[in-house]
């Protein structure tokens, strides 16, 4: 006989989002009984909650690929990336936000790209890569300020963002640029570009980067490839919003 937790992923499979009285309807149980199954498998990892809304972590994909499949038009998104990976031979990854974080939803390799530790599935501070902020310039402040007060600004090295007023300073930059940019602020002796994925009327949907070696990723060629990455960004955007 199945658990009650598991009838609830079953919903969760079946509808992206759900509230705690939707989730108690289908599942036939009272709202308060819903509510502690969902603040179980959020506890687990196998559930993400934001503004009261319920839904599949990408940490759920070890058993199934319904928390990967949320993500808005992900079969365009891995062939877009595929090509971005492609035509600057680095790495390139997709991440969206799950709980007041970014999480790596998909990844690609060209030809030159490095290791880097960083895998599907895994969160990631908004503030601590370019990835994250080029989000969060799309997040309103108050709702970037909680993620602030939940997690605080910690770093993995001496060039990340520390402080609340360094982090405030990058959204308008980010907007007016279309883009954000990592100087070894994740892992030393990597830079990486990154651009958001945006719905009509400027929602975020994600983010999408190219990472590699500072040497390789030099102020010249970034400067050299900014128009095609902004191209490729805004193209997944047009095609996530149309499928």
């Amino acid at each position: 006989m199945r658990s009650r937790a598991c009838t609830v992923l079953d919903v969760l499979e079946d509808h992206p989002e759900v509230g705690v009285p939707e989730l108690a309807d289908e599942v036939d149980v009272t709202k308060g009984t819903a509510h502690c199954y969902l603040a179980s498998l959020e506890k687990q990892g196998f559930v993400v909650a934001e503004d009261g809304r319920y839904g599949l972590s990408p940490r759920y994909l070890g058993p199934g690929e319904a928390g990967r499949n949320r993500t808005e038009a992900i079969d365009v998104i891995e062939e877009d990336l595929a090509g971005l990976a492609a035509e600057h031979g680095e790495r390139a990854r997709f991440a969206t936000r799950e709980g007041g974080k970014a999480v790596y939803v998909h990844r690609e390799t060209g030809s030159e790209a490095v290791n880097l530790p960083f895998d599907v599935g895994e969160y990631e501070y908004f503030h601590a890569v370019a990835l994250g902020r080029a989000m969060l310039a799309h997040v309103p402040e108050a709702r970037v300020d909680d993620m602030v007060n939940e997690h605080g600004l910690p770093t993995h090295t001496e060039n990340a963002v520390e402080t609340r007023e360094e982090l405030f300073e990058h959204p308008e930059r980010v907007r007016d640029r279309g883009h954000a940019v990592d100087d070894e602020e994740r892992v030393r002796g990597v830079r990486c570009i990154a651009g958001p994925v945006l719905r009509d009327g400027g929602e975020v949907v994600g983010g999408m980067s190219v990472s590699g070696p500072k040497h390789r990723m030099t102020d010249e060629r970034l400067e050299e490839e900014l128009d095609d990455f902004r191209r490729s960004v805004n193209v997944v955007g047009v095609n996530a919003r149309s499928s």
